[in-house]
């Protein structure tokens, strides 16, 4: 049988408690759990008691970006700061020196976030960004060969030529008085590179 559930009973009581605790849960741990970490967190925004810096947005509409936001946070607290986005990622510290962030992703390579493990689904388990440790190492010195400068060289000449033909395609659009399907030029810009570089073949698709 199904019973409705009357006011003042168990289930709404158990509803109300679950309420409370959330929040005070979260404050405990933000002022008696996070003080036993071994090293402080580096400085950062102070935002809000429960919800940390989860809600502070860029404001689109004037023009701001994430890397804008960002600028302007480091001028304030420096290159390395925190910022606090509770039940999702935790407390994070973002780095904007160069030679630290080389030491943490190359020198070092620190163990990465749980948070990259919800990325997987997205980009695949074995993407660089989500492999750690001695896969992580091997594939990457895969790649090495792909960034040497003589090869950066002949690649950023392709992309040159590509992108005069993409610029073209758009100018032609233009004189016709037509819109340009920008996914679609952008899409086959990228693969007519990637056939270049890989291949050696040239499909005309810019």
């Amino acid at each position: 049988s199904v019973s409705a559930i009357k006011p003042g009973g168990r289930a709404e009581t158990a509803l109300l408690t679950a309420a409370v605790a959330l929040p005070v849960a979260l404050l405990v741990k933000r002022f008696f759990v996070s003080h036993k970490q071994r090293l402080p967190y580096p400085p950062g925004p102070t935002g809000h008691a429960i919800f940390g810096n989860m809600f502070e947005l860029p404001d689109f509409e004037k023009g701001e970006t994430y890397d804008t936001q960002n600028l302007k946070i480091a001028k304030e607290y420096g290159l390395i700061y925190s910022v606090n986005i509770p039940l999702i990622l935790g407390r994070l510290i973002i780095i904007g020196d160069p030679e630290l962030a080389k030491r943490v992703l190359v020198t070092k390579n620190y163990p990465k976030s749980f948070f990259y493990k919800l990325l997987a689904p997205l980009i695949g388990p074995q993407s660089l960004v989500t492999l750690k440790g001695e896969e992580w190492a091997g594939m990457r010195k895969a790649f090495n060969p792909g960034f040497a400068p003589l090869f950066l060289k002949h690649m950023t000449q392709t992309m040159a030529e590509k992108l005069e033909r993409f610029i073209q395609n758009i100018d032609h659009d233009i004189q016709a008085d037509q819109a340009t399907n920008m996914l679609l030029e952008s899409q086959s810009f990228t693969s007519d590179v990637i056939v270049q570089i890989a291949f050696g073949e040239d499909w005309g698709n810019t």
